[in-house]
């Protein structure tokens, strides 16, 4: 039976919640480049580098639901998504992207006539899955971003995990997306990504 990406990707978040030590997590709320991230009060990517073992999907975890609990004492409200890239397959762009999407209609009431709409305006200009086209998911997402009055936050695990390809394109609407709205991004990656001009953390090889 086919599972549906943000069901899974809430699945394994759970996983990671119920098997990682938050005291272990916390010494990344007092990094002065989180803290700079967290505090800007514009647009601003932070990545996370460590090996493998390092422990990047407990922290991402972990930083996923720090952000869920301060943003609950904040009005308006900052929303919070999260994905974590675990092979070439889940680590494609059009997958990351899709599940993002479909996550803040949950989160935000009135997104999801915008997204039907949106969908029938794609079909009807010849694009006929629109779900499949990362750069017709990355502009619906950029219009989404742009009609939300809040913060949003996006959590990204595993970069590394992406293809070239996909982790180029990724990056590149990252970046677009960036640009008209108030994104606080989170990367994780083994590699040190060069093209990406952010905050950085770098774990310690022992969790």
């Amino acid at each position: 039976m086919w599972v549906p990406q943000e069901m899974v990707q809430t699945q394994y978040h759970q996983y990671l919640t119920e098997r990682r030590a938050d005291k272990g997590c916390e010494f990344l709320l007092e990094n002065p480049n989180f803290i700079n991230w967290y505090r800007a009060s514009d647009s601003q990517q932070l990545m996370i580098f460590g090996d493998m073992g390092s422990g990047k999907s407990f922290a991402m975890a972990f930083l996923a639901d720090e952000l869920v609990r301060r943003s609950k004492h904040q009005l308006p409200q900052p929303k919070v998504c999260y994905y974590y890239c675990r092979d070439d397959e889940t680590g494609k762009t059009v997958f990351i992207l899709s599940a993002i999407i479909t996550s803040l209609p949950g989160q935000l009431t009135g997104l999801k006539k915008p997204f039907v709409q949106w969908y029938k305006e794609a079909q009807t200009s010849g694009d006929f899955d629109p779900a499949t086209n990362f750069k017709t998911l990355g502009e619906f997402l950029c219009r989404v971003l742009e009609a939300i009055d809040r913060p949003v936050f996006m959590v990204i695990d595993g970069l590394d995990e992406c293809n070239r390809e996909s982790r180029s394109n990724l990056l590149t609407i990252l970046r677009k997306l960036s640009q008209g709205v108030l994104l606080k991004i989170i990367l994780s990656s083994r590699a040190k990504e060069r093209s990406w001009n952010s905050f950085t953390i770098r774990l310690r090889s022992k969790w």
